[in-house]
């Protein structure tokens, strides 16, 4: 080829190219890729070659949702199609990742288990913009629907046609960074960042795949692992499991959609025909301690109106779940729905905040006692310890004024 015509061809690749790519990419792309540079030249040089290679990358102009990384894949290996013949290299775990990075709409199933109660099945489906819908199939029937830019939740109760419209202030905005923090989207997309270790090729329904493994160990949070099996030449996820584990739970995340078309209907905050309507606020707090008693109290409740003799040895949901298994029918559902905020979050800070240092001694101490101490611990860099009482009232007790309790009633949660 002639040296003003390499340039000719050089100029129609870097137009055709930069259609689909960043401005620069093309150029530190071709860099990196020498062979296939003078493989696209060789085949663009001729009239008949140059009309179809360019023909396909301007067809890639109708792409929705794929990552640049991967348009190049696919260019190049049309262009070794023509070239060698029906072949090339597979895809790489970089290009599975942009894939993952640029998916916007996803759909899945999230399956719940913890130890001695019926798996918790739930369907989600994550909008363009963040708001999410979740339809709870085991073990009752049960939608909501989170409108975040208005910070309100709507839940639907298929049994009965009760609906119930939450307002939840603490519910961060979309565009927050706090809403970023919380994002569904972002944090599955961070679950892939990891270095991928790949698990080979098969094929699924008669197509050729390559699966990836990425496992992270999080301190006090558990192991997580993602497997995700993609296409061979496209890099589009045809089998993604993300398996969460810790905390005496176990969340299985399968059966995923990427960049499906979504009714904007399924997100409405419209109540549907024929249901009846109930309206609540709900507050979204930090957990702290004042969020323990609570959940102590309706152990106590749950225990015939008498403090258990000890806690969970571990500080996990699914733990803690277990004395609490029917507290909404121990508390009737009002009550019940007033407690389940502050519980959970009574668990977490026990979990993140305390565990082990908490001091438990409220074995044979009725609710209602205010003379009895049921629990203290003493915050970071504090001179004095914080005490629940029976009443579940919390003072500021100095180390001498603790109360003397007998070694053998005395209990953590270690």
């Amino acid at each position: 080829m002639k040296p003003h015509e390499n340039d000719s061809v050089d100029r129609q690749l870097t137009e055709a190219f930069q259609t689909q790519l960043p401005k620069g990419d093309f150029s530190q792309w071709a860099e990196s890729h020498p062979e296939a540079i003078q493989q696209l030249r060789a085949t663009a040089s001729t009239k008949e070659q140059r009309s179809t290679i360019t023909e396909r990358i301007f067809k890639m102009n109708r792409i929705r949702g794929i990552a640049a990384a991967i348009v190049v894949t696919a260019v190049t290996a049309t262009a070794a199609f023509f070239i060698l013949g029906n072949g090339g290299a597979t895809v790489a775990w970089a290009d599975v990742q942009e894939y993952i990075r640029n998916v916007q709409v996803c759909t899945f199933t999230m399956t719940t288990h913890v130890e001695g109660m019926q798996p918790v099945e739930m369907k989600m489906m994550v909008s363009e913009n963040g708001d999410i819908r979740q339809e709870l199939t085991k073990p009752a029937r049960m939608v909501s629907i989170f409108d975040f830019q208005n910070g309100k939740v709507l839940t639907l109760q298929e049994d009965t046609k009760q609906a119930t419209l939450i307002d939840m202030p603490g519910l961060p905005k979309k565009g927050t960074e706090r809403f970023k923090e919380q994002d569904m989207m972002r944090r599955l997309k961070k679950m892939i960042e990891e270095t991928g270790v790949e698990l080979g090729e098969k094929e699924i329904d008669g197509r050729l795949v390559k699966g990836y493994r990425v496992e992270k160990d999080r301190p006090r949070k558990g192991k997580q692992t993602v497997t995700v099996w993609v296409d061979a030449k496209t890099a589009e996820p045809i089998d993604f499991e993300v398996i969460i584990e810790g905390a005496g739970m176990k969340m299985v995340m399968s059966d995923f959609q990427f960049d499906t078309e979504l009714d904007e209907e399924l997100f409405s905050m419209e109540l549907p025909e024929g249901y009846t309507l109930a309206e609540r606020t709900v507050e979204l707090k930090q957990p702290s301690f004042q969020d323990v008693p609570v959940l102590l109290g309706v152990m106590a409740k749950m225990n015939d109106g008498q403090f258990p003799d000890a806690l969970p040895s571990e500080p996990s949901m699914g733990a803690y779940m277990k004395p609490l298994k029917g507290f909404d029918t121990v508390l009737g559902k009002d009550e019940a729905m007033e407690a389940v905020m502050p519980m959970g979050r009574g668990i977490m800070f026990l979990a993140n905040e305390i565990h082990p240092g908490g001091h438990y001694v409220g074995k044979g101490v009725k609710l209602g006692d205010a003379e009895s101490a049921i629990f203290w611990y003493r915050p970071k860099d504090s001179e004095t310890y914080k005490v629940v009482y029976g009443d579940l009232s919390i003072k500021d007790v100095a180390e001498e004024d603790l109360p003397t309790v007998p070694d053998d009633d005395a209990t953590g949660p270690e």
